[in-house]
């Protein structure tokens, strides 16, 4: 910062040197010693005073090529410090961003929309902050150069510079009467544009929904909609922002014509002995309005970016967010059993309650079936085991440890995941499979994939395991995604495995492909099998039946039919043998 300083006061300096410099060429000798002229003019003034005219022209040409250089050099140096300060801060809140988006719970992402977030990281940061950052950079050569040359108006004239400088700050309170405008033109251009790229995202993340729908029109007429908002909003902040400069130019016109009437008048009087000094004054406010109305324009652009300021600013602020903090015990293993104590859990605390005093247990080594319609809670059980939420009373315990107490890292990398919804980075089917390792050889990669079914299929595509799989994984079939996501759980050699759902989406042949591997890579694990079909878990040693929250069954698949209950009615309906 120290740098941007010393290079912006440098431009100015030779800024007013480059005005001294050519004064010279204004100058007689007879005038030069009638009239007493302020620092620096004075001492360039006695340096020229003694040489003819055509080596005056040729001198103070030279030193004006100079000034001019050494000042663009500082404007060079100056830029380059600007930029290299505003991708600094850029690149600091973004990653402050990516940080509190990583330590936050899963309800702060249930409540966003993922449009909302990608305005804070490219928008309210990049074109918001960044734009104001770049500003203000750019503006203190400005705020120098004026100092400076006010300072050089008030040597020559103190009050022809004040009733100057009046109009200009009459014009700096006129930009003050609309800047409640501007900075409303700014939120409304945010607000804009933030529905612009919701309908953006929603088509490209809903394409075949559209499609299925025959929605194409009405997608594309609801985009020109927002297409047509975001614009308006873009013009009504132009044009707030653009209507500084003419205002200032307009106030430089006057003062430079009001200077020009008052040499008109005192010119005669003084044998033309001020001629040099009113040129010389008027060369000064030419360019010093240019300076004042950068300063403006910079000042009203930051205005309308306040609102940024204001997002990004709230998007830190830990107030509205869960965070989920990680324990000190190192996980090393689970000795005995996994036990969910009288636990209470609801996703949104103001609405109904997903979990009701759920207590269960699952011994170490044992497979677990959780069976139920939709919305029992079953996935829930899942989330809350992988500590992406936290109950609201109860205990979620670990050989007897509340789970809060381990390292979040430590514990996640003891549990194989593989549900329904497989997420896949558009990249390698080598680089999705090692995702849950990044320093696994190609050897560990090929061997989950053995273990997942999967090295057969991966091995008959054109770059093996070098091919890209698309968004989402959408180039592979339900069945590949799915051997995918399990060659990726068992990567790490987990011993705690969670199936939730895993088989429920895909057809027969891929179901039996999947079941197969999850049956292998299951032996001597602690295994949960969450599922609504019944077939899915009758290998489990032991099946609880939850319905709305509640455990209201429990215990192996012949004990459960003979009971009567709802258990053996899922049976009936699914028709598998009783």
């Amino acid at each position: 910062m120290g740098a941007l300083l010393a290079t912006s006061l440098g431009i100015a300096i030779f800024e007013g040197l480059g005005i001294a410099v050519f004064f010279p060429v204004l100058q007689t000798s007879g005038v030069a010693n009638s009239i007493q002229l302020p620092f620096p003019f004075s001492k360039v003034s006695v340096f020229f005073l003694s040489m003819p005219i055509e080596q005056k022209l040729k001198s103070v040409a030279i030193l004006l090529i100079l000034v001019t250089l050494i000042r663009l050099a500082f404007i060079y140096v100056n830029i380059n410090l600007s930029l290299l300060i505003r991708t600094k801060v850029i690149k600091f809140l973004k990653i402050e961003c990516m940080r509190q988006l990583m330590v936050s719970g899963m309800s702060y992402f249930n409540k966003k929309r993922s449009s909302d977030l990608q305005m804070i990281f490219e928008h309210h940061i990049e074109l918001g902050i960044g734009m104001i950052i770049e500003m203000s950079c750019d503006i203190l050569p400005s705020v120098f150069t004026v100092i400076l040359l006010i300072i050089f108006l008030f040597m020559f004239s103190w009050p022809i510079t004040l009733v100057s400088l009046g109009l200009f700050v009459v014009a700096s309170l006129f930009l003050n009467c609309f800047a409640k405008r501007i900075q409303k033109s700014g939120e409304q251009y945010n607000f804009a544009r933030a529905g612009f790229n919701k309908v953006l995202f929603d088509i490209i993340q809903g394409m075949k929904v559209l499609r299925l729908f025959n929605r194409e029109k009405y997608m594309t007429s609801l985009f020109e909609e927002k297409v047509d908002a975001f614009l308006r909003g873009h013009l009504r902040l132009a044009l707030f922002s653009k209507s500084i400069g003419p205002i200032f130019e307009m106030v430089g016109s006057i003062i430079l014509a009001s200077i020009l009437f008052l040499g008109a008048y005192l010119i005669p009087k003084t044998s033309g002995a001020l001629l040099p000094i009113l040129i010389t004054f008027l060369i000064i406010i030419a360019r010093l309005i240019p300076s004042l109305k950068q300063f403006n324009q910079a000042r009203g652009a930051i205005i309308a970016r306040l609102p940024s300021i204001r997002e990004v600013k709230n998007f830190l602020r830990p107030n509205d967010k869960e965070y989920l903090y990680s324990g000190t015990i190192i996980f090393r293993g689970l000795k005995e059993r996994i036990e969910f104590q009288n636990v209470e859990f609801g996703y949104n605390p103001q609405e109904a309650v997903v979990l009701h005093h759920m207590a269960f247990s699952v011994l170490q080594g044992t497979k677990l079936g959780i069976v139920g319609v939709s919305g029992s809670g079953k996935s829930t059980i899942a989330e809350l085991l992988l500590r992406f939420y936290d109950p609201q009373q109860g205990q979620v315990l670990i050989d007897g440890i509340d789970l809060r107490e381990f390292d979040l890292n430590s514990w996640r990398r003891s549990i194989g995941v593989v549900s329904q919804d497989t997420f896949l980075f558009h990249d390698t089917i080598r680089a999705n499979i090692a995702f849950a390792k990044p320093d696994a050889t190609l050897e560990e990669i090929e061997r989950s994939a053995y273990r997942a079914h999967a090295h057969e299929f991966i091995k008959n595509l054109p770059l093996g395991y070098d091919t890209v799989v698309g968004d989402r994984g959408v180039l592979l079939s339900g069945g590949q995604r799915q051997r995918l996501a399990i060659a990726r759980a068992v990567l790490t050699e987990p011993e705690i495995l969670i199936f939730d759902e895993a088989t429920s989406a895909l057809d027969s042949q891929s179901e039996q492909l999947v079941q197969q591997a999850l049956d292998e890579i299951s032996t001597g694990k602690t295994v949960l099998t969450i599922a609504h079909r019944l077939s899915t878990v009758l290998g489990s040693d032991k099946i609880m039946v939850i319905e709305k929250g509640k455990v209201i069954e429990f215990g192996e698949h012949e004990e459960l039919l003979r009971k009567k209950g709802f258990y053996s009615q899922l049976a009936m309906i699914q028709n598998l043998e009783v």
